[in-house]
């Protein structure tokens, strides 16, 4: 006997998963996977995209219905007869078929691949806040005709069951003579970190969304998400009127961190604000105009060529130091330099051994001796070029961006003013300044804070 195994016979072309895809476009067929379309009655059923990852729909005759984007709701308001299309050998929608009308209006004929796309009007004005609307397209041999009563109804929808049809969302502005405008803006990638975007910052595609609108004459506010397309953008429509409040999700990695919209910008009716716990969001009332520019920036930390205080104590540490056949260059860099000791005394290495103890012994008891040994560091990391003076660190801790360059600046410059803060007798506030320094210069080491040249991976809890 075999456990765990039932034997229901071979798949049948009907249960088979369809192969293709499908796409919405214009009756004249110069928009294809349009995002939004001028007007509902202006949107058509057109075949996928032909090429060697996504090939054409098999030839047949296909129905297909228009529902919420969520599947829950038909939207579709004649019958299942009525929305018939033919697709061709290429692949293509190429109209209704020849008898058994009435079926809906075709647009133009293309006479490249012989298709001919049909409308998909009449279709009822979607519920969905953001006006996203869901076009599915199946066989006629797979349509659950009996789905009411069917075992499986719950797994299919209208009788289109998902694994042998194919799907497409639209969104179009106006419905039986009622205008919404949009709502959009792009997603970031802030590689200078400074909240505007610069000429070469790229979007990201997949980030999430969220909007809480009152719509006119609502009871209460509704919660709306959506996520930022292939090319990096989003966009909703809701009615003229709409009070809203957009605001983009935090990513479950904690390298991930917002720079943008500036607080206080403004995007047509649309004001950039902090709101806590969910950053900083744009606030304001949809009008007549659309309003594409509720954009969001964000840039991520990681490594940047770092090396530690082990590093330039080991032999690979010695080794790089020698790399032109002596370490006293190197050497002669820290001795220009205002590092300390425990005591507070300069510390000018002559020998590679000074500089190792030096390293190794290192304590916060002074933390002007902490603070130095970082430093050294990173010096040692810019002149071997590992690390350029240019690259740009995140303080965390302060939530400002700053260069290694002047880092090493402002750390030398303040050991060269402080160069003992023992805690007796030392001010407090310049004991945290120099340990916020060397802080900073350890994660830097450590490869912690810089900022990256590219997005970094991301993902969002599961709602």
């Amino acid at each position: 006997m075999i456990f765990g195994i039932v034997l229901v016979g071979p798949l049948s072309a009907q249960d088979a998963p369809l192969t293709g895809a499908i796409y919405t476009t214009t009756g004249d067929g110069l928009t294809v996977n349009g995002n939004i379309y001028a007007d509902c009655e202006a949107v058509y059923l057109n075949g996928g995209p032909q090429n060697q990852n996504a090939a054409g729909l098999p030839p047949g005759t296909y129905y297909f219905q228009v529902t919420d984007p969520s599947g829950a709701v038909l939207l579709s308001t004649d019958p299942i007869e009525a929305r018939q299309v033919v697709v061709n050998a290429s692949g293509r929608v190429s109209g209704v078929p020849e008898s058994g009308g009435p079926y809906h209006l075709v647009g133009l004929f293309n006479a490249a691949n012989g298709s001919t796309p049909v409308q998909l009007y009449p279709f009822a004005a979607t519920p969905n806040p953001g006006g996203e609307h869901k076009v599915w397209l199946t066989p006629v041999g797979s349509y659950r005709a009996d789905w009411e009563t069917d075992l499986q109804a719950p797994s299919n929808s209208f009788g289109f069951v998902p694994s042998q049809s194919k799907t497409d969302n639209f969104k179009c502005r106006r419905h039986d003579g009622v205008v919404e405008s949009v709502l959009g803006g792009r997603k970031y990638y802030d590689a200078n970190a400074n909240g505007v975007w610069d000429a070469g910052e790229v979007t990201i595609p997949g980030w999430r969304i969220q909007l809480t609108v009152q719509l006119p004459g609502a009871a209460g506010p509704l919660g709306v998400e959506t996520f930022t397309d292939a090319a990096g953008e989003w966009s909703l429509l809701f009615p003229v009127g709409t009070l809203y409040t957009a605001c983009e999700d935090e990513p479950l990695e904690s390298h991930w961190f917002q720079s943008g919209p500036l607080v206080g910008a403004v995007a047509g009716t649309a004001t950039a604000l902090s709101i806590p716990e969910a950053g900083r969001c744009w606030s304001g009332e949809s009008g007549e105009d659309d309003n594409y520019g509720l954009d969001f920036f964000n840039f991520c930390i990681g490594a940047g060529g770092g090396r530690t205080l082990g590093f330039w104590s080991n032999k690979n540490g010695l080794a790089t130091l020698a790399d032109a056949g002596s370490v006293n260059p190197e050497l002669e860099l820290l001795r220009g330099c205002n590092l300390r000791g425990a005591d507070g005394a300069h510390f000018d290495p002559t020998t590679y051994l000074a500089l190792r103890g030096w390293l190794l012994n290192a304590t916060a008891t002074n933390m002007a001796y902490m603070l130095s040994v970082q430093m050294a560091a990173m010096k040692l990391n810019v002149e071997a070029g590992f690390v350029s003076p240019s690259a740009l660190l995140y303080d965390v801790n302060e939530g400002e961006v700053i260069t290694v360059g002047d880092v090493l600046l402002g750390a030398n410059g303040e050991l060269g003013s402080h160069p003992d803060t023992r805690v007796t007798g030392v001010d407090a506030a310049r004991r945290s300044l120099q340990e916020a320094l060397k802080d900073l210069l350890d994660d830097a080491n450590n490869n912690f804070n810089f900022v990256q040249a590219a997005p970094c991976p991301f993902t969002f809890a599961v709602e």
